[in-house]
C-alpha cells in the first residue's frame, strides 16, 4: 500500500476521484492500523473535516476494543454501531462508502 508523500494535501470535495479516496484511505489506514502518522493536509469545509474526523476515531476505537484482551462482546458491538454510525455520516457527506 502506498503512502501519501509528506506535505500532501487531499481536497475532500473531490472523494469520487479514485486517485483521491485511495489516498485518503491509504493514509488512513496507516494510522489506524499500523499507529503510522502521515503528514497529509485535508481540505474541505469544517462539516467535512469533522466528518471524517469522526469516522477516522470511530473505526480506531472499534479496532482498539476488538483488540482488547477483556473486552466483551457487548462492549465491541457498541464500538462497532458507533463506527456503522460514523460510517453512514460519512457516505451521506460524500457519497462514497467508508472502507475502514
Amino acid at each position: 500500500m502506498t503512502c501519501q508523500e509528506p506535505n500532501s494535501s487531499i481536497n475532500l470535495n473531490e472523494m469520487k476521484n479514485d486517485l483521491t479516496r485511495r489516498d485518503l484511505f491509504s493514509s488512513v489506514s496507516a494510522w489506524l492500523f499500523e499507529g503510522r502518522a502521515s503528514d497529509v493536509n485535508l481540505r474541505g469545509s469544517q462539516q467535512q473535516l469533522e466528518t471524517v474526523r469522526r469516522v477516522m476515531i470511530a473505526s480506531r476505537q472499534f479496532h482498539e476494543e476488538l483488540n482488547r484482551p477483556n473486552a466483551s462482546l457487548q462492549s465491541i458491538a457498541e464500538k462497532l454501531e458507533e463506527k456503522h454510525a460514523a460510517a453512514e455520516r460519512f457516505e451521506a457527506s460524500f457519497g462514497v462508502r467508508w472502507l475502514l
